[in-house]
């Protein structure tokens, strides 16, 4: 990537709006307006439970089941992230076990949410509209390495069933520069580690404990 397309990018992610938990502006950072809101609302460490529990919760307080646009309600309760209207959106359903806990190791959070916001950040540019202002160059190399991805997951089948790299491509590109993105930010917070630290961590292993595909 030329380096006007970097500056350019750069200053697009800087422009995602951010919601991590909840949204600041629907309550006005009131902790008790919060309290309330969730109260009836009792997750596990299970995902199928809590997913349930989430369901249930919607239809009492009202709230839309889906997530096609940003309205009030819709934008910060759903447990998946995703990302819509330039606002990346990371729930308070996601930020809790079996994904992150008081406890949980760092590598372990770097390969799970962690991968998981670099995925939602990543699909800024997987759209033909988030790269409307790269350069000429940098276009047809994205273009480019969209094709191998494409002809390397139609080599891939499930269960007997050839995939369909071109239906894919825009997640499998949000998967792969997530999980880039992700396991560098890791390797960041390694180096202020000691090195009896590192060994003690078992840092590959909880890395790829805490990455699956089925986060995204």
């Amino acid at each position: 990537m030329d380096e006007e397309t970097k500056n350019v990018s750069k200053a697009k992610l800087k422009s995602v709006r951010q919601i991590v938990g909840h949204d600041n502006r629907l309550h006005k950072d009131n902790a008790s307006l919060v309290e309330a809101k969730f109260e009836m609302l009792k997750l596990t460490d299970s995902q199928l439970v809590n997913a349930i529990q989430i369901n249930s919760w919607k239809l009492r307080q009202n709230i839309p089941p889906t997530r096609n646009s940003m309205s009030e309600e819709s934008r910060s309760y759903s447990y998946n992230a995703y990302f819509i209207e330039n606002t990346i959106v990371i729930p308070a359903g996601l930020a809790s076990p079996p994904m992150v806990g008081p406890n949980y190791p760092p590598p372990y959070i770097y390969g799970g949410l962690g991968f998981i916001t670099a995925h939602e950040f990543s699909h800024l540019f997987t759209s033909p509209d988030g790269r409307n202002s790269w350069s000429y160059l940098a276009q047809e190399r994205y273009r480019q390495n969209i094709e191998d991805l494409v002809l390397q997951y139609n080599g891939f089948s499930m269960m007997g069933v050839p995939l369909n790299g071109t239906q894919s491509a825009e997640e499998n590109a949000a998967d792969n520069s997530g999980i880039i993105v992700a396991y560098g930010a890791y390797k960041l917070w390694e180096r202020t580690l000691s090195e009896a630290e590192r060994e003690a961590m078992e840092k590959l292993t909880l890395w790829y404990t805490g990455y699956t595909p089925g986060n995204s």
